[in-house]
């Protein structure tokens, strides 16, 4: 499967009041050693996001904008690294950035 040069993304640009959220067009990245990109199908945003990203919710580390917001989500893998050895392009996946 061939990946497309830009890709839409939801972006926050500010963590100021109101949140700056917009959808943008950006750079489809490359697959590089270790890693797999993903069609995102489905993801989630906690209802509380809006308090993490304007800081009344405290984190061990302050949020860095530029940020796609999202915790988790499924997705096909669009495309793999060199060094791949189990998955491949089409498999259905699970992210949990927490694991």
């Amino acid at each position: 499967m061939s990946l497309p040069e830009q890709h839409k993304a939801i972006i926050l640009s500010s963590n100021q009041s109101p949140l700056d959220l917009s959808v943008q067009l950006i750079p489809t990245p490359k697959p590089t050693p270790g890693s797999a990109i993903v069609r995102v199908l489905s993801t989630y945003i906690f209802p509380y996001v809006a308090d993490i990203f304007t800081s009344k919710r405290r984190l061990l580390s302050p949020i860095v904008v530029p940020i796609t917001p999202g915790n988790g989500a499924i997705g096909r893998v669009a495309s793999v690294g060199p060094d791949a050895v189990s998955l491949k392009e089409g498999d259905f996946v699970l992210i949990d950035p927490n694991v």
